[in-house]
């Protein structure tokens, strides 16, 4: 899916179907829309907060106005980049 925002309660979702099938499968997360404010100003939680199977990544391009700028980061997996 493109431009959605996925509430946690659907990942939570697919993390349960996801970890009864295939337990050492890790859930990569697209959290482009993360920092921007929704419901009330509110911004939401990472999905890293999930679990230690999440992986999440983002871009600065919608979020902050910055397109062609673009960001690589790891949340919940430390040392992810080395490990791969």
């Amino acid at each position: 899916m493109a431009g959605v925002v996925i509430e946690h309660e659907q990942i939570k979702d697919i993390l349960k179907v996801m970890r009864e099938i295939s337990p050492q499968c890790k859930l990569l997360a697209d959290e482009t829309y993360h920092g921007m404010r929704v419901n009330d100003g509110v911004i939401p939680p990472s999905a890293a907060i999930l679990g230690p199977d999440v992986i999440t990544v983002s871009s600065m391009s919608k979020t902050y106005g910055l397109p062609g700028t673009w960001e690589f980061g790891t949340r919940g997996f430390p040392n992810i980049e080395t490990r791969c």
